[in-house]
C-alpha cells in the first residue's frame, strides 16, 4: 500500500491558544491541580521496586510520593 501526500488547504481556519497559556504560572498551577492529580502518571519502572522491601520516591505535580 502506498500513501500519497495530501495537499494542505491554506484557507482553512486554525486556532491557537493565547501565549499566556504556555507561560503563565497561574494557568500552570490550575492545570497541575486539575490534570496531573486526576489522571494516571508514570511513577517509575518495576525494576525500581523489584524485590520485597524495595521502595523509591518520586514527585508528581509538586507532591512528594513513594512506591513500595
Amino acid at each position: 500500500m502506498r500513501r500519497e501526500a495530501s495537499s494542505v488547504n491554506s484557507s482553512e481556519i486554525t486556532f491557537s491558544l493565547d501565549a499566556a497559556y504556555y507561560t503563565s504560572e497561574s494557568i500552570y498551577q490550575n492545570e497541575r491541580g486539575d490534570l496531573f492529580v486526576r489522571t494516571w502518571q508514570y511513577a517509575g519502572h518495576v525494576s525500581q521496586a523489584a524485590k520485597p522491601g524495595d521502595y523509591f520516591s518520586f514527585e508528581i505535580a509538586g507532591q512528594g510520593l513513594f512506591c513500595i
